[in-house]
């Protein structure tokens, strides 16, 4: 299959699901994989002005059958809450992209689109399949107003009109079926050979001893209430966040004993975890959060590590390997029930390899396998040649 491969965030960003199915799929499949960088002249002179230099136009290969490009700036503004500009910004697009597709030779190709604010190139293009993959509640990103009416109708018009959509949580998944009900789960995983010889990172040595770690964006989906109660209750001990800070972190900074170490390369992921006593996943409990099935539950169990989290949905069917959290005040003292897990001989060894086995359920070449064959199956229903041969349902978990 040929994939046109419209992503969530650029190839640039902290890997995460958009990126790994990408690279999974790619390991059978053609796939470009177009930047979410839409950007206009106007919206790429404020990037120039604020530092963050826009990517250079152009396509790139960055492993065997995938290809990431990066579209130059169109004429309207990008990002704007009104609708026909939106429409006028993709159209715009959908021209440039149309000739990298053809230069390419994709032909019967599947248009992947795993952002709402690219709906619109489901009309502009000509795809034998649009799939859509929801991986988050979008809308709830956004305060109440017109940005976030204008995702939510893009979101909505976008699963109406998909083949096929995918959705990363079972919350998700209903929404979805109450638009088009061709609509399967497909949750969030990891690569565990990346964490079966991981040493601790060095960086972590030096710190006092008990290491609760957080890795990941920090953003306003971050209870910081939470970090600042672990980092009164264990003043000898050390917090570790690793990853970009998204979020005014001021309030938290005053604290001797948490430390940002800012983004590091996923290569270096799997040796920061492995240094942490403890893992976390101390989120605000709202709109946004009860639709996560979050990536680094994965991650931390690939390498059997406790976890603490906040009683997320999506973790609840995994409270016998996990510890959940219903409360700030709660959160301290599922930590202190990790920690005394790995003074007990008996859990110390059985509940990391329990983990382990968990994490190599939800690899994401399992996850690609399973993707792979739901697009194969509704590819085959566009042939009337075969169409009539096939089952009435595939079956995604």
């Amino acid at each position: 299959m040929d994939i046109v491969y419209i992503a969530a965030g650029t190839w640039e960003a902290i890997l995460q699901r958009t990126q790994a199915i990408a690279i999974e799929l790619a390991r059978e499949d053609r796939v470009l994989y177009v930047n979410s960088t839409l950007h206009s002249v106007l919206g790429t002179a404020r990037r120039i002005l604020t530092g963050k230099s826009p990517a250079r136009p152009g396509i790139r290969e960055v492993q065997k059958n995938l290809m990431v490009l990066d579209l130059p700036p169109g004429p309207l503004p990008g990002g704007c809450n009104v609708h026909a500009l939106n429409r006028g910004e993709l159209w715009c697009a959908s021209l440039r992209l149309r000739r990298w597709v053809e230069k390419l030779g994709f032909r019967d190709y599947i248009l992947w689109i795993a952002t709402p604010w690219a709906a619109h190139l489901a009309g502009y293009l000509d795809p034998m399949l649009v799939c859509y993959d929801c991986m988050d509640n979008v809308p709830a990103f956004f305060p109440p107003g017109r940005q976030r009416a204008l995702v939510r109708d893009l979101e909505q018009w976008l699963i109406a009109h998909a083949d096929v959509v995918f959705a990363s949580a079972k919350e998700l998944y209903d929404a979805c079926r109450t638009l088009n009900p061709e609509v399967h789960i497909v949750g969030n995983g990891v690569w565990t050979a990346e964490y079966a010889h991981a040493q601790p990172a060095p960086a972590l040595e030096c710190l006092p001893r008990p290491v609760l770690g957080y890795i990941g964006w920090i953003g306003s989906w971050v209870d910081q209430a939470v970090i600042a109660l672990l980092a009164e209750r264990f003043t000898t001990g050390s917090l570790v966040v690793v990853g970009p800070v998204h979020a005014d972190i001021s309030q938290l900074r005053g604290y001797p004993n948490v430390h940002f170490v800012g983004r590091k390369p996923h290569a270096e992921i799997p040796a920061y975890i492995q240094g942490f006593d403890v893992c976390l996943i101390p989120f605000v409990i709202d709109e946004l959060a009860t639709a996560v099935d979050p990536v680094k539950f994965y991650e931390y169990c690939a390498a059997g590590k406790p976890v603490v989290a906040s009683a997320l949905p999506e973790l609840e069917r995994y409270r016998d390997l996990c510890y959940l959290a219903e409360s700030p005040t709660a959160f301290v003292s599922r930590v202190e029930e990790a920690l005394a897990e790995t003074k007990d001989s008996k859990l110390s060894k059985s509940l990391p390899q329990r983990r382990r086995a968990l994490a190599s359920e939800k690899s994401w070449g399992a996850h690609a396998a399973r993707i792979r064959e739901v697009l194969a199956h509704h590819c085959n229903r566009k042939d009337p040649a075969v169409a009539s041969a096939l089952p009435q349902t595939v079956v995604c978990e």
